[in-house]
């Protein structure tokens, strides 16, 4: 035991109290990561889209990955010629 530790179990000695020690030092925290790293397009939140040719913006925001929220996008653009630039810089 380590100074510190051997003086606290010695304290409560006289008491009915066991004193256990624990290290966070394991296996388990070792192998796992502690931050995740996701891909930003996998992930929610606020986002801005442009457009190239005309330097319009749209401001969104989506509660599920950003991924799925730009493919809706895609696909409205495509199905609804609003804005006919537009067209040409999506992806067929």
């Amino acid at each position: 035991m380590y100074g510190g530790e051997q003086k606290f179990t010695n304290t409560f000695r006289q008491t009915n109290l066991k004193i256990a020690f624990r290290t966070i030092n394991t296996i388990h925290n070792t192998l796992t990561h502690k931050y995740q790293t996701t891909d930003k397009y996998t992930r929610s939140g606020v986002y801005k889209l442009t457009c190239l040719d005309c330097k319009k913006a749209y401001v969104g925001q989506t509660g599920r990955s950003f991924a799925v929220r730009f493919n809706e996008h895609i696909n409205a653009y495509k199905t609804t010629a609003r804005h006919q630039n537009m067209q040409n810089i999506l992806p067929n």
